[in-house]
């Protein structure tokens, strides 16, 4: 009876701790998911932030002619 006990105890006390395990690693996937999508999409931005001041610099001259 009194390893039965301390079996469901011990059983408890791992259930509690990959609880808690499994809850930690939550803001990690959070994070990893985040820095995923930055990784993927912030080199998109930036190549579209590149590619408007090429645009810019480019028409430029277009847009201060008096004719235009």
């Amino acid at each position: 009876m009194i390893e039965h006990s301390t079996f469901l105890f011990k059983d408890s006390k791992n259930l509690t701790g990959s609880l808690v395990l499994e809850l930690a690693k939550l803001p990690l996937l959070w994070f990893g998911q985040l820095y995923l999508l930055l990784y993927c999409f912030l080199p998109l931005y930036s190549v579209l932030i590149l590619f408007k001041k090429v645009v810019l610099l480019a028409f430029k001259p277009l847009l201060h002619n008096p004719f235009f």
